[in-house]
């Protein structure tokens, strides 16, 4: 699962680069693809290989991971474009998408032993459905998702319009919005 995210994100990606509203709706698509499954399954990948004693610190490594990285694309995106163009720094992004993906090749059967390739997704007490019945019929867990995804969607807000507001509206150059958002996403952290 997280190979196949990385790489409909490096697909999502080159769409992009053509700069045709179709193209930006198939890369939204594509990326947006990767999105949700990314966390669960790097979750189940991480509680597999951590020994329990670590797994707390382990996991909170993890999340704050999500916005030291995105930090770090504000620095560096910029940089990029600055150096190429915005397709070539967006193709250099969908490679290293690409060789995320491929790097974990050789260890992935490890990582892929607990695998049950005939788990039905969409019915039965474990498939994909059951969290769903779970959350839907237990009111404070129910509170609780709808608060996490109202947090969710504020930081992604952030995450998907800062740059273009401080650069458009406010003036900031493509570099000094980057670095803002850097310091945004190292309040994250």
């Amino acid at each position: 699962v997280c190979q196949l995210a990385m790489v409909s994100a490096a697909i999502g990606l080159a769409f992009f680069t053509l700069a045709l509203p179709w193209a930006a709706v198939i890369s939204a698509v594509l990326i947006g693809f990767n999105y949700g499954p990314i966390n669960p399954a790097s979750s189940h990948v991480l509680f597999k290989v951590t020994n329990p004693k670590n797994r707390p610190f382990i996991f909170s490594l993890k999340q704050t991971g999500v916005p030291m990285g995105a930090g770090f694309a504000g620095l560096a995106v910029p940089a990029l474009i600055t150096l190429y163009d915005w397709q070539t720094a967006t193709l250099i992004l969908a490679g290293l998408a690409l060789l995320t993906a491929l790097a974990v090749q050789p260890i992935r059967a490890a990582l892929d032993s607990d695998r049950r390739p005939g788990t039905v997704l969409f019915g039965g007490g474990t498939g994909i459905i059951a969290p769903v019945r779970m959350l839907l019929a237990d009111p404070v867990i129910r509170r609780l998702s709808l608060i996490a995804f109202s947090y969710a969607g504020a930081q992604a807000s952030i995450a998907a319009f800062l740059v273009v507001y401080l650069t458009v509206d406010t003036g900031f150059t493509l570099a000094q919005a980057g670095a803002a958002y850097a310091v945004s996403q190292a309040g994250a952290v």
